[in-house]
Formats: C-alpha cells, structure tokens, sequence
C-alpha cells in the first residue's frame, strides 16, 4: 500500500515483567563489549540504590535473569536489609557514597527519586562504574549534561532506563516498519494508560520538589515515538483525570 498509520496502546500494569530481561542483556553485554577502561570478569558486579517495589520488580528479577550479570550489594534506608534477605544477601549500606567506594562495583544502577538523581550518578562516574539511571534522568538540562559529559569523559557506559523502549511490542513494529509492511508511515499514534496517578497517598513523582509528575509520561510517548519511527516530527497532546495528589510527606 502507498501509506498508512499504525496505533499503539499499551497498558502500563501489563508490561513488568516482558522487559526486565530484555534491558539487562543490553546494558551488561554492552557494558562488557564496550568497556575499553577495565578488564572486566565473566560476570558484572552490580550494585543497586533504591529499594521500592520497583527496584524489586524490575530491577533485581533482570540481574538475576542474566547469566552475566552479579548483584552483590544494595543501598537502601528501611527496606534494604528485607529487600537483600529476598534477593540472595547482597552487602547491604545505607550511604551510596560508601558502597560506590568500597571497590565492589562495576556497575551502578540508580533507581531513586529523581532529586537524587543528580547526585549519586556524579559520584559513581567519578569513582569508575558504569551507570543506568532511572527515568526522568535528571531534573534540568544542566543536570542532564553535566552527567553525560561526565561519562563520556570518563569513558564509561552510560544509559537511561527508558523501560518501553526495549518492549516486544515496539522492537517488532519498528520492524514492521522498516520492512515495509505499510508502506511509507504518515501517522503513528502511541496511547497509554496506567493508574500511578489513582493512590491518594503520598508519592514522590507528584512533589514537585522530588520527581517531575504527569511530564515524564510525555517523555515515554516521546521516546517511544522517535525510537519506532526515526526521523519523523512528532507532536503529542495528553489528558488526564485522578484524584487531587498530596504534596506532602
């Protein structure tokens, strides 16, 4: 056919667990192909800050999907030591400084509120291991660039955990897309819809002093976007209802 368009909807509680794999194969092989600074043993060492569901969810389940891949510390207040007991007794801080110096690292993953972003990537690219740092990477453009030029010069691997990227769905569309299955692509419409925003208690993405809130939905569609269909404009427009969100601890 001459063109056509495609939509995307994906349903944010529906996804977990497809991705968890797929994201650290890339960041470990990446980092073991690339590294060009150390030799690098048969498996990564990896350390993790931040202890929510989320850590547990996403996180820890893909170290310990991949064969190459080592968690052996976690760096958390309240929850490290219950987290750590679930995950193979990694060593346990509760001061990333101290766990990025303690030498046991190759990798840092950061996987806290986006204040903090900032912070502890800046310290462990200073110290040598590689980072992946949560989204929203940072909470300016100065931060951001800051952090990129500071692993680059460093010569360390470097990525942000855009976690819809490395979804099934969308590799397999901008396959479809490449190959010509719809011919030239004149429309692409990603939808999503998720409930982060439905618990009326307490949550760091809507402090404004914390996280950045509804915005960083914008930037998946966005990145989801370029990443499936390269070189196109792309303009987005969302809406939402919830539930008034506490701004207070």
């Amino acid at each position: 056919m001459a063109g056509g368009w495609i939509t995307i909807q994906t349903l944010t509680l529906n996804c977990l667990w497809l991705t968890a794999e797929a994201v650290h194969v890339v960041t470990v092989d990446r980092s073991i192909r690339r590294n060009g600074r150390q030799k690098l043993a048969d498996s990564l060492r990896i350390g993790v800050v931040g202890t929510s569901w989320w850590t547990e969810t996403f996180h820890l389940a893909g170290i310990a999907s991949h064969g190459k891949a080592d968690l052996v510390a976690i760096c958390g207040q309240n929850r490290a030591a219950a987290v750590a007991d679930r995950h193979g007794q990694p060593r346990v801080f509760t001061d990333y400084r101290t766990m990025i110096a303690s030498g046991l690292l190759d990798a840092v993953v950061v996987a806290t509120p986006d204040d903090s972003h900032h912070g502890i990537t800046m310290a462990a690219l200073e110290a040598g291991p590689h980072v992946l740092c949560e989204k929203s990477l940072a909470r300016s453009a100065e931060e951001a660039r800051q952090m990129l030029n500071a692993a680059e010069t460093a010569g360390l691997v470097h990525m942000v955990m855009l976690t819809w990227r490395w979804l099934g769905i969308f590799t397999y569309v901008k396959q479809l897309l490449a190959s010509g299955y719809i011919g030239r692509c004149r429309d692409a419409r990603f939808i999503m819809q998720g409930d982060c925003a439905m618990d009326p208690d307490y949550g760091w993405r809507f402090d404004p002093a914390r996280g950045s809130g509804h915005p960083r939905r914008l930037r998946f569609a966005h990145d989801r976007s370029r990443s499936v269909v390269p070189g196109r404009r792309c303009a987005g427009q969302r809406a939402a209802r919830h539930p008034r969100h506490p701004t207070g601890p």
